[in-house]
């Protein structure tokens, strides 16, 4: 038997909500009790395995921390520095300067692979090509649909209105209001 215990969206109010049914908590003296006691077993050990949880994440974070301040520390050595804050800003072109030199040592050591660059930039030229080309077709597409759209729509309202009219002309019945034609200005 399936007894649904979960936690409540509104904490506010309470933690948990049982969700019964009209006669879900109906029966005798040691059905009941035997119902309460599974759900009492199914809080616990949701609020036993949230707690685990915690703990777990606790202990991963502080964990992440540690290793990241033996990174950073081992990062600063390395730049001989002892803060993120001695390192002075970098102008754009003292960057680019910096890339450029890196890529030319590691075209002498012959570790950069021109073609596998070459491959990707021309990969990616080609997928923006093949966009564009589908972007202006589906804009031809959606200007020809909208047109097209825009005269059935008159084609459907003319046919409605004729189909009004052909009907009043035909059908004339008590239900139909008729109105007086007299104008506000006539005098009687």
């Amino acid at each position: 038997m399936d007894y649904p215990v979960e936690s409540t969206s509104n904490k506010a109010d309470w933690t948990y909500e049982i969700k019964t049914t009209a006669s879900c908590l109906g029966g005798d003296f040691a059905t009941t009790e035997n119902m309460l006691n599974t759900i009492l077993n199914i809080m616990k050990n949701k609020t036993d395995i949230q707690t685990k949880n915690q703990q777990i994440d606790k202990i991963l974070q502080e964990q992440y921390d540690a290793e990241t301040k033996i990174l950073e520390s081992a990062l600063l050595n390395v730049a001989g520095k002892t803060s993120w804050d001695e390192f002075p800003e970098e102008s754009e072109e003292k960057i680019r300067a910096g890339y450029d030199r890196l890529i030319t040592r590691l075209r002498e050591t012959g570790d950069f692979n021109e073609a596998a660059r070459a491959e990707k930039t021309g990969s990616t030229r080609v997928a923006k090509e093949k966009l564009e080309i589908l972007e202006y077709d589906w804009n031809r597409t959606h200007r020809i649909l909208k047109s097209a759209a825009a005269a059935v729509a008159v084609v459907m309202l003319t046919a409605l209105v004729g189909m009004t009219a052909i009907a009043d002309c035909r059908y004339p019945d008590k239900n139909t209001q008729t109105y007086q034609k007299t104008s506000v200005f006539e005098k009687k």
